[in-house]
């Protein structure tokens, strides 16, 4: 039914737009969002309708579309004085949702979920470090699922704040991000008191990432990093959280911070959306046990 409403509202929108059903684009974006392109003054009536379009877009992207999350992330950035160039870049988002209209998020009864069980939900997170050419700042993004094969609860992509002197620290800051909502979702079950015990895992690709949360801060170089970004180490010593290590072309939150190829695009947002199925999935470096959570010899230990 949520997909069939979501069908309705995305027509509706190409029309109000002027998006022609022949019309179609294979991927969000081509090319990444300079702010450089901005106006210095912005043209009203250009601003208007982007803001317009984006807002319709985000409306979609946050109930059934969170594989937009990049295209969206990257958009919002540029609202303020959105140039031609950014009013292309938009209807090209445009024309990529009118050709996958159909996508939605999939959910489905897993049979082995049962009352007072252990329950395991898992993450990925990734950072593409200083890789806006005017600040120097990184993008990141994670994604959220509860069971393997099922759609994405939450997704996430968007500029740090800070600089990151290091990829590591890059790393670190959004797997930081990550486990903080990570933490949300893991009080928000506890609360249902449905399960045992519940914890979560991060799928992370940068091993020194995963090496610098067993370092001691003060006799390493990643002292400098704010300390906000440590609670991560906190969550992993209290059992919270664990970091897995997976390889870089099954990082699937790759898609929340680049331009990635046509068919990878494709096949990462399918898995997002639920719509692929996981057991087929090559992860080379986790075994995975028959409730999809990833056995003991991969964690990073506490």
């Amino acid at each position: 039914m949520i997909s069939l409403t979501m069908n309705y509202y995305w027509r509706k929108i190409m029309k109000r737009f002027g998006i022609q059903n022949d019309e179609k684009e294979e991927r969000p974006l081509k090319a990444k969002v300079s702010k450089d392109d901005c106006t210095n003054t912005p043209n009203e009536a250009r601003k208007q309708t982007y803001l317009q379009v984006i807002g319709s877009i985000i409306f979609g992207f946050t109930h059934c579309r969170l594989d937009l999350a990049f295209a969206v992330g990257m958009l919002t950035r540029v609202m303020h004085a959105p140039s031609e160039i950014h009013m292309k870049q938009l209807m090209d988002l445009l024309k990529f949702i009118n050709a996958t209209k159909e996508w939605g998020l999939k959910f489905f009864r897993d049979n082995t979920v049962y009352y007072g069980m252990t329950f395991i939900f898992f993450g990925y997170c990734d950072s593409s470090h200083a890789d806006d050419l005017a600040s120097s700042r990184s993008t990141g993004g994670y994604f959220f699922f509860l069971r393997r094969g099922q759609g994405c609860i939450c997704s996430k992509s968007g500029q740090s704040p800070e600089v990151a002197l290091s990829s590591t620290e890059a790393e670190t800051i959004w797997a930081c991000n990550a486990a903080t909502q990570g933490a949300f979702i893991k009080q928000f079950l506890d609360e249902l008191k449905i399960f045992g015990e519940t914890s979560f895992e991060l799928m992370e690709d940068s091993q020194p990432a995963i090496n610098a949360q067993r370092k001691n801060v003060s006799q390493s170089r990643f002292r400098h990093i704010k300390i906000k970004y440590h609670y991560i180490r906190q969550l992993i010593s209290e059992g919270w959280c664990k970091l897995v290590k997976i390889n870089t072309k099954d990082q699937i939150a790759d898609i929340a911070t680049k331009i990635l190829p046509i068919d990878t695009v494709k096949y990462f947002s399918k898995i997002v959306l639920g719509t692929v199925d996981q057991s087929l999935y090559a992860y080379d470096n986790i075994p995975f046990n028959d409730w999809g959570v990833v056995s003991e010899p991969y964690y990073l230990s506490s």
